[in-house]
């Protein structure tokens, strides 16, 4: 029998036992937490609206990831709304459970939004609140000079960077080491959903490999460790 990969030994390790009975399991496993931050303007995405002939086969064949951005073009507060609602909302009230499937229910991922080219939005840094479906405020205009943040001469034209990072204690408490594989699952449906919503409303999207962690880091005040930004996605017209 060959040995595991070194990678993925670590997501055997530090297992808790998961009862059956989901009656016997502890309350810190069923509780969803949500971030935000209760100080900070809020901008009130108005209601998600997707054109519902648009079809599925349609976004999938379509998809690919584009970075020939349009230079003059602007992010409209409807068009955001849409793509984060339909991306990573909550679909199912009192249950909390949103567009994208999560290991156990836990939903480790956030979603920070470098709106650097907005129509009727201004520029800025924030967080997506998916329970209130609002952006909260973190960093004003000087967003426009945090481009360096990311990799790509196409980042020029990019009218917005998401962000997504992981609290991973959400899913560690109970998962253990495997939560790490199932944030990195979680990402990737997160991210697909933004590819296909993207095509959907008529916007490109480009996945980053990679981005300066400890500049976006300190932008966002997290510390890397209780949460860790670790995925982007540049969109554009």
């Amino acid at each position: 029998m060959s040995s595991l990969n070194p990678f993925f030994q670590i997501f055997t390790k530090n297992r808790p036992f998961i009862d059956p009975d989901s009656s016997k399991w502890p309350k810190e496993w069923k509780e969803i937490r949500f971030k935000s931050y209760p100080r900070f303007k809020k901008i009130i995405l108005p209601q998600p609206n997707l054109d519902e002939k648009f079809p599925l086969k349609k976004a999938i064949l379509e998809r690919r990831s584009k970075r020939d951005f349009l230079d003059n073009a602007l992010l409209d507060l409807q068009a955001l709304s849409n793509l984060l609602f339909y991306s990573a909302g909550i679909t199912e009230e009192g249950k909390f459970l949103r567009a994208y499937p999560s290991g156990g229910a836990r939903y480790p991922l956030e979603m920070y939004v470098f709106l650097f080219k907005g129509r009727d939005i201004e520029t800025g840094l924030f967080h997506y609140n998916v329970l209130k479906h609002n952006l909260e405020k973190i960093l004003d205009k000087e967003v426009l000079k945090l481009k360096k943040s990311f990799q790509g001469t196409f980042i020029e034209k990019a009218e917005a960077v998401i962000v997504i990072s992981s609290i991973e204690q959400r899913s560690f408490v109970k998962y253990g080491n495997l939560a790490y594989k199932l944030m990195l699952l979680e990402a990737g449906h997160l991210g697909q959903n933004v590819y296909l919503i993207s095509e959907a409303i008529g916007l490109k999207c480009c996945a980053l490999g990679d981005f300066n962690k400890n500049l976006v880091h300190t932008l966002l005040d997290i510390d890397g460790i209780t949460e860790t930004a670790f995925y982007a996605l540049a969109i554009g017209h």
